[in-house]
């Protein structure tokens, strides 16, 4: 594996391994992929964490990359890959969308890729880490706006984790809850890489496993009081980001360079 730690600064450390051998995070209900067992059951609780200051105020998201930053960790990965940095895989040669810095530098989560991946599979996976953390930021904007701001998560999200975000803000608004503090992403882990669709409905994809710190946020009611009963709240997360052409899907947000994230499903667990 290759293991990617973006610092406060541009700078980006690479190191090579060898490849041997609840209560939902924001209230989401996250949905099943076909074949496999949701990870949580979903509640009328509400959402364990607020997620999204800046965006998923108060606080604004605490994981931020400069620009500089997120060109460091493409290099890195297209150098994981063993090959030249490759276009991405859709012709308009976008940028990678920014989040904007929150007012306390925090330290950016530990990266983990494969070792094998192609120059085309490590920049697709760049998006998908991006567009996770801005994805992580929309939900702490939709909470803190008590369930009106959904115009990140719109832009980050399509089919099951953009309903089940709506779902959230439905929530917030009819409860009247509102959420504060911050996330923080600790790690991310990029599982795999599938560029090719194998049939009708399906989408170039990449699947992350995450592990995201709540403990810091909280969620108010209308008084100003908790409606969280854990404190302690660390989740490790299922993502799935897929890829939308703009000229077959001009529905769906931006993204990072037409990456979204597609579906989610998250558990509590001890640590990161």
């Amino acid at each position: 594996m290759c293991h990617i730690v973006a610092g406060r600064s541009n700078s980006v450390v690479v190191s090579q391994t060898r490849r041997d051998g609840a209560l939902p995070l924001t209230g989401r209900t996250t949905g099943n992929r076909a074949g496999a067992t949701p990870m949580t059951t979903r509640t009328t609780m509400p959402p364990d964490h607020s997620r999204m200051p800046p965006r998923r105020g108060r606080p604004r998201a605490t994981l931020v990359m400069t620009a500089g930053a997120v060109a460091s960790v493409a290099v890195a990965l297209a150098a994981c890959s063993g090959g030249d940095p490759a276009p991405p895989p859709t012709s308009n040669q976008a940028t990678a969308v920014i989040s904007q810095p929150g007012p306390s530098p925090t330290p950016s989560p530990s990266v983990s890729i494969p070792a094998n991946l192609t120059p085309a599979e490590a920049e697709a996976a760049a998006n998908a880490v991006e567009v996770h953390k801005l994805w992580t930021a929309a939900y702490e904007t939709l909470t803190s706006s008590g369930g009106r701001d959904l115009g990140l998560l719109k832009r980050t999200a399509t089919q099951t984790a953009l309903a089940t975000g709506e779902q959230t803000a439905s929530t917030y608004a009819v409860k009247g809850w509102r959420g504060v503090g911050s996330v923080t992403i600790r790690r991310v882990k990029v599982d795999a890489v599938k560029l090719t669709a194998s049939g009708r409905n399906t989408f170039p994809e990449v699947a992350l496993t995450t592990c995201v710190d709540a403990s810091a946020s909280d969620v108010l009611d209308a008084q100003g009081k908790s409606v969280v009963e854990i404190r302690d709240r660390i989740y490790e997360e299922k993502v799935w980001v897929r890829y939308f052409p703009r000229s077959d899907y001009p529905q769906v947000g931006e993204g990072v360079n037409r990456w979204l994230v597609s579906q989610d499903q998250n558990r509590l667990v001890d640590r990161c």
